[in-house]
């Protein structure tokens, strides 16, 4: 597979989106909670759709294997307070980019 390094303004506009990437960069947090609050952001999954996200088994009866545990929830959901919070103090909500936009 090949990549390519872009950046994050030509990838998306989404502002809250942006602001994880910089948090992701950082290396600071659980990479299972970042992903979650990757798809939350992106994917508009629920915080309960992303609990409970799993995993079939392929041996028959065995319970399903859960994508994250609930301390990557809770850790997802206190990450995206934060995305949403520095999003708001660098005034980029939406509102404005949809104003310049015009």
């Amino acid at each position: 597979m090949h990549y390519k390094l872009v950046k994050a303004e030509e990838y998306t506009v989404d502002p809250e989106l942006r602001e994880l990437l910089l948090v992701v960069a950082s290396n600071k947090f659980d990479k299972k909670a970042l992903q979650a609050a990757a798809w939350h952001i992106t994917d508009k999954m629920s915080w309960d759709e992303l609990a409970k996200k799993s995993s079939r088994r392929a041996v028959g009866g065995l319970p399903p294997v859960y994508f994250f545990s609930r301390d990557e929830i809770v850790a997802a959901r206190q990450i995206v307070a934060q995305v949403k919070t520095a999003v708001r103090e660098k005034g980029t909500g939406k509102k404005e980019e949809h104003a310049q936009a015009r």
